[in-house]
């Protein structure tokens, strides 16, 4: 697997864009077609494309969880 992404360019400190490769043997087009349905449906794909909801909470240290 190859991985490439770029940065956003408008200011914010984030990735824009990610693009994964995989190399696989040779395949039968409804194997593929297969593969890309079950890396579409993956954990970490579903979360990039629907992002959760980020919280931060700053305790003083000794004081917190």
């Amino acid at each position: 697997m190859a991985a490439n992404c770029t940065m956003a360019t408008d200011g914010t400190a984030r990735v824009a864009t990610t693009a994964l490769r995989l190399t696989v043997p040779d395949l039968s087009p409804e194997r593929t077609a297969a593969l890309l349905a079950v890396v579409e449906r993956c954990t970490v794909h579903n979360t990039l494309e629907r992002p959760p909801e980020v919280t931060f909470d700053v305790v003083r240290e000794g004081t917190g969880p």
